[in-house]
């Protein structure tokens, strides 16, 4: 019998009749117990009394292949003599070429595994071991499958020959490569002649973007450029439209944003417009470039997109502002928020509410959070002005993003003074990290008492209960101040007060800051006595 801990082997019957065999197998995969699994596999197909028919048997090891643990697989397969599918065959021939570690010796076993092939093989088995033979790059052994696969009664596609262009690419070949794609790739792609049919779409579409994505991970984006000037591949039928996408996502994923950028340049002169989808990853990945001006191309880029009715996304309109403030461009961030703000057709009635108000104001708090790189806590206020003569209602994240600009700047009775403003009812009402800011900003002036005023009066009489990260700041900023007795007799009081002891963190805090306080004191000693 099984245990808990050892589940048993279930009873060995055909699949069909027993469906918790493969749901085994697959917790165990998914786990990461794919050894596991394989054992207990084998297991199975290897006792006498198994009665696993070849469906039953390919089911098993379609599973044990999603667990991407190929050399296991192989090893099952070879020792319980199973005939897989043509599919899982194809599977575990990807999966080898695909294997990250000791690239050539995969590829040979998966090369040997397609040799023995009890099945007629089909242009994907080809399509994998072509793969294979293009990463690790072996270019001749390529050349030979190709040459093989007529004797099998297969026409080589446009995709089998990119993986030829991808491997001699890969060894460097680069003039031997370029025959291939004018002489072979490009024929192949078009009707050749008039008893062969042109092939699949699909797969010509597949053959020019494994093409582009082999072309920028070598580094040849001269010749990306040079196939959106020319656009051969028009002849074969690839859309426009698909041909300049795979070229700006391929560029983007190698890092070149500034050349896809190029690349729509050139649809626009062609009088194309580029997906939403694809524009969006050229501007954020100036954003995030480290190149010098890649946040000024991407607003240039935002402002002409506007043409054509692109919009940022939010995550990328974050990623902008906070770039462009940080260069100190205010005047083209606001540009980027009143971008965002404009209405759009995107926009929904909100359940129970105003059309995008909650929308507006997140794009407010947005643009608020990255005028804090600029320390001019004025600025916040301006916006927070123009918020609501827009008639947009702040929430608390909106009114703590600007006390906590003027605490930064040292400024705490103003921000002192929007609370007040806030606890009068004229904004939203306060939380706990309101007062923690407040509080933090008196410590960092150098205000303690009014600081314990706001934990111990005025917070109570809004019953709003500190948190451990109030605590902590408190802490902090007592003990930067020399307040040592007063942040222990705090500290014991809050203890008293809640029944509790003092949490991990709050410890951790004493510690350190009494070692830091230690050592400006031994410091401190050492300077009078020099």
């Amino acid at each position: 019998m099984g245990t808990a801990a050892n589940p048993p082997l279930l009873s060995l019957q055909p699949q069909h009749q027993q469906p918790g065999l493969l749901r085994l197998v697959d917790e165990l995969c998914a786990s990461g117990r794919a050894a596991e699994a394989h054992h207990r596999a084998s297991l199975l197909l290897l006792s006498t009394a198994s009665r696993l028919d070849g469906r039953a048997a390919n089911a098993l090891l379609r599973r044990l292949l999603r667990a991407r643990t190929p050399l296991l697989t192989l090893r099952l397969v070879q020792a319980a003599a199973i005939v897989p599918s043509l599919p899982n065959h194809n599977r575990l021939l990807g999966l080898l070429c695909r294997a990250a570690d000791l690239p050539p010796i995969p590829v040979l076993l998966a090369h040997r595994l397609h040799l023995r092939m009890r099945v007629a093989p089909n242009a994907a088995s080809y399509a994998a071991l072509l793969d294979g033979y293009a990463r690790v790059p072996d270019p001749g052994a390529a050349q030979k499958l190709l040459d093989e696969m007529p004797q099998c009664g297969l026409v080589p596609s446009s995709l089998a020959r990119s993986f030829l262009v991808k491997a001699l690419l890969r060894a460097r070949d680069v003039d031997a490569a370029m025959d291939v794609v004018h002489n072979h790739l490009w024929p192949t792609m078009a009707a050749t002649d008039g008893h062969q049919l042109r092939e699949d779409q699909v797969v010509t579409n597949a053959a020019f973007a494994n093409l582009v994505q082999c072309l920028c991970a070598e580094g040849f984006f001269h010749v990306i450029f040079q196939i959106a000037e020319e656009m051969p591949q028009r002849r074969c039928h690839v859309p426009d439209e698909f041909a300049y996408a795979q070229m700006i996502d391929s560029l983007c994923r190698s890092g070149q944003h500034h050349g896809a950028s190029r690349i729509v340049y050139i649809m626009r002169k062609r009088g194309l417009c580029p997906s939403a989808v694809s524009y969006n990853c050229i501007v954020h990945g100036l954003c995030t470039s480290p190149k010098p001006g890649a946040c000024l191309r991407a607003h240039q880029l935002v402002m002409e997109g506007t043409s054509f009715g692109y919009r940022p996304r939010e995550v990328t309109y974050k990623v902008l502002v906070d770039e462009l403030c940080r260069e100190n461009e205010l005047a083209k961030a606001k540009d980027v928020l009143e971008l965002m703000l404009q209405p759009t057709s995107q926009c929904r009635q909100d359940e129970g509410g105003d059309a995008g108000d909650e929308t507006r104001t997140r794009i407010y708090n947005v643009f608020l959070g990255a005028l804090r790189a600029v320390d001019n806590p004025s600025e916040q206020l301006g916006v927070l002005v123009s918020m609501l003569q827009s008639g947009c209602k702040p929430d608390v994240i909106t009114m703590n993003t600007v006390i906590h600009g003027f605490c930064k700047s040292g400024r705490a009775q103003e921000a002192r003074r929007i609370l007040d403003d806030m606890l009068n009812g004229k904004f939203c009402t306060p939380d706990v990290v309101t007062f923690t800011i407040l509080i933090s900003g008196y410590l960092d002036a150098g205000d303690h008492a009014e600081a314990l005023n706001v934990l111990h009066t005025l917070m109570p009489r809004r019953r709003c209960s500190p948190t451990v990260i109030t605590y902590n700041c408190v802490l902090k900023g007592l003990f930067g101040l020399g307040q040592v007795d007063t942040a222990m007799q705090g500290s014991s009081r809050r203890q008293r007060n809640s029944g509790t002891t003092s949490s991990g963190h709050q410890v951790y805090m004493i510690i350190m800051c009494t070692a830091q306080s230690s050592e400006v004191s031994a410091n401190r000693g050492n300077w009078n006595r020099d």
